[in-house]
């Protein structure tokens, strides 16, 4: 079972991948260090809420690949191959490693944990008359 202990150890591991990374100048330590960094933010939340882990995984898979892709590229010139008006590495930013957990997470957010009830008003406003 996962739980918010295991996510503080699994964000304190990538932080100190995040700085071996820095130290070394290693790309791949900070592909992984980063993506399984943001992935423990998000799964803190997911945790809280209702415990959809799985459906969060999509993120690591996202960055991972995106990160790795543009690693293998590595341009040394003036780029001359481009994929919707960008440098095919600034296109994998902006449409994979961007815009693709954002639509994920909308999709996945609207379908696992909004529930169609005004929380704020029900709960948080049973105290405060007009």
């Amino acid at each position: 079972m996962i739980n918010s202990k295991n996510v503080i150890n699994l964000l304190l591991v990538s932080s100190v991948l995040l700085v071996l990374a820095l130290f070394m100048n290693n790309n791949y330590i900070f592909i992984f260090g980063m993506s399984f960094f943001v992935f423990a933010w998000v799964l803190l939340g997911v945790i809280k809420n209702r415990g959809y882990v799985y459906a969060t995984s999509s993120i690591l898979v996202i960055w991972v690949l995106g990160f790795l892709t543009i690693n293998i590229l590595k341009y040394t010139e003036v780029p001359t191959d481009f994929f919707i008006g960008f440098p095919i590495g600034t296109a994998i930013m902006v449409y994979f490693i961007w815009a693709l957990p954002v639509l994920t997470f909308t999709y996945l957010y609207s379908h696992f944990f909004d529930d169609g009830k005004d929380n704020l008003t029900k709960d948080y406003n049973k105290g405060i008359s007009n």
